[in-house]
């Protein structure tokens, strides 16, 4: 996995000092809700964002306390949204420094993990958000493994580090289909490596609403390697892909890309609708796929529109909007409002998605920088 290195050094997203909080006992059927034990469903929470640690096998990179956030809507729409956070693969990039981020993961849920912090779709006072009023659930990552392990492991007999994302964000989840049993809609989303996250669990939460339409959009994060990347020796990443899709119970290790796994999840799922932002030379996404040089922007760019063409040619109902630009990540952004391609705006492209409505894949022409509308 060594060519993940300094590509997760760069994913972890809105980071702050350690949390020295620690799990704390409550009655059974309790969890932790903004602070102290007690119910945590729906109608008993705040206004706003409530904090709620499930307990149980849910646990951070080194046995901290994992915490997900709800906020209850006024309709019966639920959004999905992962956070980014980095990712670790050996005993130097998984140590416990004493940091939330040690320089190559978020290991740790702090305050600022807060979505409240957060702006573009996560702002529920911006009447042009049109998630506003969805029942919202936000789960961070803190493991390593952008939402996708669920194993336990040691490297050089001296770093122990539990890579719990699918368990944790599996977790989050479990209170949705709780406590949000028949919802209207669900849109699933997340930046960086939450836009990983978004296509492994949508298949699961399809599986659990088989009436409502759900829709999944990933924010900044297309997995491009020059060579194959082997997520199952550390994270078991492939135990957690849905097994019940032929085409990814089959899928070896060192064969996976991320456009067979998009193509692979829409062809299952062909009334359903993926899709993806990507900047067509996001600076983040370039430095993971020439870690060690080798490439630029205009090399990167190439990959992205063959990436695109390959899911594009094998899903006929996955869609894109390719922007131009470096920038990584536009949802927890403002800018998620005013990014527009041939006069469509991103923020416009997305609500029509939530919407059941159709759209076109959209790619910038002149691709040096954005299109910003104003």
């Amino acid at each position: 996995m060594n060519k993940l290195l300094l590509f997760f050094a760069l994913i972890g997203l809105f980071l702050i000092p350690a949390s020295s909080n620690q799990a704390q006992a409550c009655a059974e059927g309790e969890m932790i809700v903004n602070g102290v034990c007690g119910d945590a469903s729906l109608d008993s929470l705040n206004a706003g964002w409530n904090k709620i640690e499930p307990g149980g096998e849910t646990m951070c990179a080194h046995g901290t306390p994992y915490s997900y956030w709800v906020r209850p809507g006024a309709r019966d729409d639920l959004l999905v949204y992962m956070e980014g956070g980095g990712g670790c693969w050996n005993a130097a990039t998984c140590r416990d420094d004493g940091r939330e981020f040690n320089g190559f993961y978020d290991s740790r849920i702090t305050a600022s993990d807060n979505p409240a912090f957060r702006d573009g779709i996560l702002n529920m006072e911006n009447p042009e958000n049109p998630f506003m009023d969805y029942t919202t659930v936000y789960a961070p990552v803190c493991t390593g493994d952008v939402h996708w392990g669920n194993s336990v492991h040691t490297y050089d007999d001296e770093v122990t580090i539990n890579f719990k994302g699918f368990v944790n964000t599996s977790a989050a989840l479990d209170w949705a289909y709780e406590n949000a049993p028949e919802p209207d809609s669900v849109f699933v989303t997340g930046c960086s490596a939450g836009s990983t996250g978004s296509i492994l669990h949508t298949p699961y939460i399809i599986a659990q609403y088989p009436e409502t339409p759900v829709y999944q959009f990933g924010d900044s994060l297309s997995l491009i390697f020059t060579g194959p990347v082997d997520l199952q020796v550390d994270w078991h990443a492939h135990d957690n892909f849905a097994q019940w899709i032929p085409a990814l119970a089959e899928m070896q290790p060192t064969d996976w890309t991320m456009a067979k796994m998009y193509a692979a999840t829409a062809n299952f799922y062909p009334d359903y609708t993926f899709s993806q932002y990507n900047s067509i030379r996001d600076n983040v996404q370039v430095f993971f796929t020439y870690p060690l040089g080798g490439g630029n922007g205009d090399d990167w760019a190439k990959l992205l529109d063959a990436h695109i063409a390959e899911i594009q040619q094998n899903a006929p109902n996955y869609r894109s909007y390719t922007a131009g630009g470096e920038q990584h990540c536009l949802t927890p952004r403002p800018d998620f409002y005013t990014y527009t391609i041939d006069g469509v705006r991103l923020r416009d492209w997305v609500a029509d998605i939530a919407s059941g409505k159709e759209v076109e894949s959209l790619h910038c022409a002149d691709c040096e920088r954005a299109e910003i509308s104003r």
